[in-house]
């Protein structure tokens, strides 16, 4: 409180020269604005700490619940900062490989469900704190806990499932999961799932692995876990169509199509085709109107995102490949970049072998072969072991005459049923049996073509070459 007696004593002597009616008004006046302000003032302090009260309350509340984060999103003022403040730092923390997410979560929101199975066994417990959905993608954010954990003991997610709950219906597409180890106890991460046909009912089925406690260098299924969720409403997908068709680097690309969503955005094309070259993948960026990189694929997790192969139901070969979302991007059109293509060139002839006839072609030449069983080793031809072909399981061998024409077969194409070579950069050797050269051949009987034959091929290291194609697409 302000002394009235002290103001009108420090302002006694301003008034010395006025004469004393208006003295003593001036001094009155003077005394009561100096009480307001001062009085506004805690007012004000007050106020203001109630409102910085209220925003760590809010803070903390929609930073630890979801929930509470969207039944203010809609209110004014707080609802834009329970917008900005949705998602959790915890998920934050585990959303740093996976930065390309956050703007999807923000702008729709994990689902919190807070969801536990200790599994059949009892060992572990997983908990699925929260989820998001939309078309093209199901994302958990899970949390292990088990006292089994020492050292460097790992646990992964293996034999997933999905299952929609009305129909029966497997909706996992096997081709990609985020399979992230649960490397910390306790510590959130998130898990992403493609599948076929989102659906509002269905159950996660998956079991958890990690090192054998009798065999610690083995990995074993250690416990499995079931997951229901309902009334789950998936946020649509763009589907742009696309016929978009240009050679590069000896290979034709035609590009199919585009979808995009919260979580990824896909791009489809046709397996390429090129004369003696195999195709392995090609780095591909999407610009804004402005030229701006909104999406690329390896801007989320630092290091290259995976995409996949498949097959129609005729038989034909396309490829998909996955970036960032594009979805909540504020752009009316979009242009795709292909940048690079890494390949590999494979010499144009191959070694045919035929183990009903026992006989083998190269060039034109066609002579006998010794077909072995799958008890053979090299070292039965006075050839050092080589560990990966030794350890097949179910293999066959292949003793051919060579000729000093033949390359240095390392790989197995299957020309009939339109298939690339398969390298694994292992060189098959020559040996020499009573003066004369074989080339001794281990491979697995299942990589024989339509025709029952199996062929070998040379093929090239892989190289990187620069391409620069792009088309604009409207969104």
């Amino acid at each position: 409180m302000i002394d009235i007696e002290k103001e009108i004593l420090a302002m006694s002597e301003e008034a010395k020269d006025l004469p004393e009616t208006m003295n003593m008004d001036r001094i009155r006046r003077r005394a009561k604005k100096r009480k307001r302000i001062h009085t506004i003032g805690v007012v004000g302090k007050s106020f203001a700490g109630v409102l910085v009260t209220l925003f760590l309350a809010l803070f903390i509340a929609v930073n630890s619940s979801v929930a509470v984060a969207r039944a203010f999103s809609d209110a004014p003022v707080i609802g834009t900062l329970s917008r900005n403040l949705v998602v959790r730092s915890d998920i934050k923390k585990a959303m740093r490989h996976n930065k390309d997410l956050v703007a999807a979560f923000e702008e729709e929101g994990l689902i919190p469900v807070n969801m536990a199975d200790s599994g059949q066994t009892g060992q572990m417990t997983i908990t699925v704190d929260s989820y998001y959905a939309d078309e093209l993608d199901l994302i958990l954010c899970l949390k292990l806990d088990t006292d089994r954990a020492h050292g460097n003991t790992y646990f992964y997610m293996r034999d997933v499932q999905i299952i929609d709950l009305n129909t029966g219906e497997s909706v996992y597409q096997e081709t990609h999961c985020s399979m992230d180890y649960f490397d910390t106890v306790g510590k959130l991460q998130f898990t992403e799932f493609f599948w076929d046909n989102p659906c509002t009912d269905f159950e996660v089925r998956f079991n958890v692995w990690g090192p054998s406690d009798e065999m610690p260098e083995e990995d074993v299924a250690i416990d499995s876990f079931r997951f229901e969720f309902h009334d789950v409403d998936p946020s649509p997908a763009v589907h742009i169509p696309l016929d978009e068709t240009f050679t590069a680097c000896g290979m034709t690309f035609h590009f199919t199509g585009l979808q995009a969503s919260g979580s990824m955005t896909k791009v489809f094309y046709d397996c390429p085709k090129g004369e003696n070259i195999t195709f392995y993948n090609f780095d591909l960026y999407i610009t804004d109107e402005t030229g701006k990189v909104i999406s690329d694929e390896f801007q989320s997790f630092g290091s290259r995102m995976t995409g996949y192969d498949y097959y129609d139901e005729t038989g034909k070969r396309y490829m998909c490949e996955i970036l960032p979302s594009i979805f909540y991007d504020d752009c009316d059109s979009v242009t795709i970049h292909l940048s690079t293509v890494f390949c590999a060139t494979h010499d144009p002839r191959f070694l045919r072998i035929d183990p009903e006839s026992r006989t083998g072609s190269f060039d034109g030449k066609v002579f006998p072969i010794e077909v072995c069983d799958s008890s053979t080793t090299y070292s039965d031809y006075g050839l050092p072991p080589m560990s990966y072909y030794d350890t097949l399981e179910e293999k066959v061998f292949f003793v051919v005459p060579y000729d000093e024409e033949m390359p240095e077969f390392n790989g197995t194409i299957t020309p009939l049923a339109g298939g690339s070579p398969i390298c694994d950069g292992n060189v098959f050797p020559v040996t020499t049996i009573n003066g004369e050269k074989y080339l001794v051949i281990e491979y697995y009987y299942a990589t024989y073509d339509k025709d029952g034959c199996y062929y070998f091929v040379q093929q090239d290291d892989s190289e990187t070459l620069r391409v620069n194609k792009s088309f604009s697409v409207d969104l």
